[in-house]
C-alpha cells in the first residue's frame, strides 16, 4: 500500500488505534512494539495511540460500547492524528 500510494504521490503512514480492552492489557504494549517495529523496519511512518489513549482510559470508549470512541476519545484522536499529519508533512498546516 506505502508503494502504490508513494507511486501516486500520495502520503502514507499508519496509525496505531487501540481498542479499549488493550489500554488494560499490560501485553499490549508488546503487541504495539511490533507494529512499530515493522514500520520502522519498512520506512513507513507511524502514530502510536496506545500510550496517549491509555492515559484517559475510560473516558475515551462509549460506556456501553468499549469498541467505539466517545465524543471525547474522538476529539483525542483527532487532536493526536491532525498533529502528527501537520508535523510528518502529511498535510500542511492550517492557515
Amino acid at each position: 500500500m506505502r508503494d502504490e500510494c508513494a507511486s501516486r504521490g500520495v502520503a502514507f503512514g499508519v496509525v496505531i488505534l487501540p481498542a479499549w480492552a488493550y489500554t488494560k492489557n499490560p501485553a499490549a504494549a508488546q503487541l504495539s512494539r511490533l507494529f512499530e517495529r515493522s514500520c520502522q523496519e519498512q520506512s513507513i511512518d507511524y502514530l502510536n495511540l496506545l500510550a496517549p489513549m491509555a492515559e484517559h482510559h475510560d473516558e475515551l470508549w462509549l460506556p456501553w460500547d468499549v469498541g467505539h470512541f466517545s465524543e471525547k476519545g474522538h476529539s483525542v484522536a483527532a487532536q493526536y492524528i491532525g498533529e502528527w499529519l501537520v508535523t510528518t508533512g502529511k498535510v500542511p498546516a492550517p492557515q
